[in-house]
């Protein structure tokens, strides 16, 4: 019995079928090295790889709301920031971004980087310009508490971070 001379059952069967297999497909004869070859493009491409925060645009623009409607509170004597508010919004932007499949650290990374946030915050001042085109401003009355008061009173998002 050569079965019973086998470590494991059913080894010779096992054996067999992957002789017969790679008579059959030639190829299974090569797929480590497909493999291992396949690996490193991927590698060196960065597929797989997910892309920097900065260009994820359901990141980038809630956090572009976020530092607009705080550019408002800090230069505005009368309007003031929701703080709890806002902080429970970047936590939603937080948990969309750890849904994404980023992680924790690289959120962090994310966040700390003096770099990126003078991007947002470049980002903000050019959407502040932009959305100040279209506010009506009384006498003596600055642009951007204009346009803090006309986001208050249409309850936008950043509207609603403010108050």
């Amino acid at each position: 019995m050569a079965a019973a001379s086998s470590p494991f059952p059913g080894q010779q069967e096992l054996q067999h079928f992957q002789e017969s297999n790679m008579q059959t497909f030639p190829s299974f004869r090569h797929f480590p090295a497909i493999l291992t070859g396949t690996l490193v493009l991927m590698i060196a491409s960065g597929a797989g790889a997910l892309p920097a925060l900065r260009e994820v645009k359901d990141i980038r623009d809630p956090l572009i709301i976020t530092a607009v409607a705080w550019e408002i509170s800090e230069k505005c004597d009368d309007i003031s920031a929701r703080k709890i508010r806002g902080l429970q919004y970047l936590y939603g932007i937080r948990s969309a971004a750890l849904a994404l499949g980023y992680t924790s650290d690289e959120i962090e990374i994310y966040i700390k980087d003096k770099a990126e946030k003078k991007i947002i915050e470049d980002l903000a001042r050019q959407q502040i310009r932009v959305m100040t085109r279209d506010v009506e401003i009384a006498e003596g009355e600055d642009a951007l508490c204009a346009l803090g008061q006309d986001q208050i009173g249409k309850g936008t998002l950043i509207g609603r971070l403010l108050r």
